[in-house]
Formats: structure tokens, sequence, C-alpha cells
């Protein structure tokens, strides 16, 4: 039970660390100004910064890159064009959390963002801090069509979080009940 209790409190936490937060690159560097372009889905001036030397994996004080915060904030354009410049799928920023991870997380994270990240390679599997999963982190928010996405490509619907906790057990934990009928008639046990 108190792992439990814990797991729905650090979830809160992460639930609320919003995407919004303020970038600690050195204020009015190249850096700072990716981040700001990035938030503002402004794929013209991200193009110009890394062009002019803005660094492609530069982190913010919660040490996301700028593809882990411009996938957070659904911004499709700005994630492409990071991908096509080589940004690492697989950069960690708080949490261990991975852009994908980070678009499930995220409340303004969007399918196509989603899709993006899946379709250039992103590791389905790939885990948090805490063991959690993209597909648990779906089920948490209520992402019913990321869900299905990350099942119908081969995500494991009863892998556990470091807790125990299945992404059916997620759902159920922060009463969402969308989610839960979901995983339950994809297989979840």
């Amino acid at each position: 039970m108190k792992k439990i209790i814990f797991s729905i409190i650090f979830t809160a936490l992460v639930l609320f660390n919003t995407p919004f937060a303020s970038a600690q690159a050195a204020p009015g560097s190249m850096d700072d100004q990716l981040f700001k372009a990035a938030r503002n889905g402004d794929v013209t001036t991200v193009q110009t910064l890394l062009s002019k030397g803005a660094k492609i994996e530069a982190t913010d004080d919660s040490n996301r890159t700028v593809l882990i915060y411009a996938a957070s904030l659904g911004k499709a354009d700005v994630v492409k064009l990071l991908i096509e410049k080589g940004a690492n799928l697989e950069a960690r920023g708080i949490w261990e959390q991975t852009a994908l991870i980070a678009t499930a997380t995220s409340r303004v994270g969007t399918l196509e963002v989603e899709k993006l990240l899946l379709d250039k390679g992103a590791n389905i599997e790939a885990r948090e801090t805490t063991g959690v999963t993209a597909l648990m982190r779906a089920a948490i928010n209520g992402k019913t069509n990321f869900i299905n996405l990350l099942l119908d490509r081969g995500a494991n619907i009863n892998a556990k979080s470091n807790n125990g906790n299945t992404a059916l057990d997620w759902a159920n934990a922060v009463y969402q009940p969308e989610s839960a009928k979901l995983l339950q008639e994809r297989g979840a046990h």
C-alpha cells in the first residue's frame, strides 16, 4: 500500500511538472533563444540558430534537451527538424524521461509528435527512473489515442514499473476509466 501511495504522489509531481518551465541556458544565449523558438514552434528561427552554432543537445533546468522540450509541447514541425538535424531520440531529461515519455506525460503533447518519434525509431519500451514507460504515462493521462498507437506498434501491455504496476494498474490508480477500459479490451491483465 505504501508503494502505491508513494507512486501516486510521485506521479502527481511528474504530472504537474509543466513543460512551460523556462530554459536554463544562459539568458540571451543562442541556446536560450533555441528553447524560446522551440516553445513558439518557430522552425525558421530554430533552423537559423542551429546553423549559427546553437547546441542541438542543449538542456534546460530540468535537463530536457530541445527535442524533449519541443515534443512535450506538441511542436511537430520543430521536432521533425531537430530529428533531421540529428537530435538524440533517446536523450534523457528530468526523471530520465525520453522525448516519447515526455510527450506521453504532457497534456499538450500531440499524436502527430508521438507518431513522428515512433516512426523515427524512438524506443517504445524506454523507462524513466521509476520504471514507467510511455504506455504507462499515456494511461495515467487518459491519452487513449496514444495508448492505441503504442499497442499497435508493439508496446508491452503488461510491462511493470519498478513498483510492480502495469499500465492498467496506473490507469485505475489515478482514475482514468477510459484508459483502463481500453487496456482491458486490448488484453491487459
